[in-house]
């Protein structure tokens, strides 16, 4: 069974983290490093070290590439929300407005991934597997080439080729397109799982809930996050007739004549002066990826709040409806499809290719046998995988 090593970005959108929680309930995934990379906070590392832990697992955990090779600014989606409370340094913490983090050594990551990688390759042969922007990858070739010959294979999941002569950029590839061109020009041999292959079952919201255990609870912890933080963004932006949706929740719909009929004026009061309460934190999109459980628990406090009869709101039921259509009913799971596309060769639909990106992350393909790139999947089968190791 060869030994496969993970680059990842975990921590900012969800699919990282159920592919790692993935690689640890299949028995068939011999996991032996796990490398972060483009970490505007440097804080991914903490996150990837949580879910091995609270998994009870043993693998070795380093801090890789920050910074891309393309100068482009790393992706920040409030990854440092999610780092469980072990990891700061409450002492630091104190003397400044700022939360600081424990050093990496303190807490057993590695802090020199790039050094610590081409160790790992040039003492064996491994498998790699990168569901982020191939910086780590990239600097192995600039620094250490000769290791990368020790890369038995490398499944990337990125490139997204245009549909209809759409061209619509992937993120993976955007974020760093030197190190993807690196990459593709060097000669490791690639599979690549695009974008368009992913995009095509994107998997129901309601499967979060099947996650359990220790790094299961986490992950469902870090979803309710990531999907709060999602409808809060939707929140902002969602107009209604024209009018935008908070500003209609706050200063256009009104109460009906039913609250008349409460007698206690305490009471009436209390339940006119609710809306506005509820309403607080909704637009913050830092309190929503800090708790999502409170976040959601406030927001469907709002909507059973403008369900209530006695208070009757004008248009009411419409606006409850928008409300629930914020929250996402599935979400993309990319990086979940490079350990199944390893795992299930026979499953798959394989075509061959050259391909090339430009400076913006754009994707190309031309003819030639040089990569390999997976145009399709049993889809059922997928499914099925999916409700047997993603708890």
């Amino acid at each position: 069974m060869s030994k496969i090593l993970l680059s990842t970005d975990i921590g900012s959108d969800i699919d990282d983290a159920l592919a790692l929680q993935v690689m640890f309930n299949h028995p068939e995934i011999n996991l032996s490093g796990i490398y972060t990379v483009n970490d505007k906070m440097d804080v991914r590392p903490f996150i990837a070290k949580h879910m091995v832990n609270s998994s009870g697992r043993n693998i070795p955990v380093a801090k890789g590439e920050s910074r891309a090779l393309s100068g482009v600014e790393p992706y920040y989606y409030f990854e440092d929300c999610v780092v469980d409370d072990i990891y700061i340094d409450e002492e630091e913490s104190d003397h400044g407005p700022e939360v600081v983090f424990k050093p990496f050594e303190k807490v057993g990551i590695t802090s020199d991934g790039g050094e610590d990688l081409a160790s790992r390759l040039e003492k064996e042969r491994h498998v790699v597997f990168s569901i982020a922007p191939l910086t780590n990858v990239a600097k192995l070739l600039q620094e250490h080439p000769e290791s990368t010959n020790n890369i038995e294979r490398l499944y990337v999941m990125g490139c997204r080729f245009p549909d209809d002569n759409e061209r619509v950029l992937e993120h993976n590839v955007k974020y760093d397109a030197d190190a993807a061109n690196l990459v593709f020009e060097s000669d490791i041999p690639i599979t690549i799982v695009t974008g368009n292959l992913c995009e095509k079952y994107r998997m129901p919201s309601e499967m979060l809930e099947q996650l359990e255990g220790g790094s299961g609870k986490y992950v469902k912890k870090m979803a309710r996050s990531f999907l709060a933080t999602k409808t809060a963004q939707k929140f902002i932006s969602t107009m209604i007739q024209g009018i935008n949706l908070e500003d209609l929740l706050r200063n256009h719909i009104k109460v009906g004549k039913g609250l008349i009929n409460v007698e206690d004026m305490d009471e009436r009061l209390k339940l006119y002066k609710m809306k506005d309460s509820l309403l607080v934190n909704l637009n913050d999109l830092y309190f929503a990826a800090l708790s999502g459980d409170e976040y959601f628990e406030q927001f469907n406090a709002l909507i059973e709040h403008l369900k209530d009869s006695r208070l009757d709101y004008k248009e009411g039921d419409m606006i409850v409806e928008a409300l629930r259509g914020l929250v996402p009913k599935n979400i993309s799971i990319a990086d979940v499809y490079v350990p199944y596309c390893y795992l299930h060769p026979n499953k798959l639909k394989i075509d061959k290719g050259i391909i090339r990106c430009d400076r913006e992350g754009g994707s190309y393909l031309s003819s030639g046998d040089k990569h390999e790139i997976i145009t399709d999947i049993d889809y059922e089968d997928f499914k099925e995988f999916l409700g047997e190791y993603l708890k």
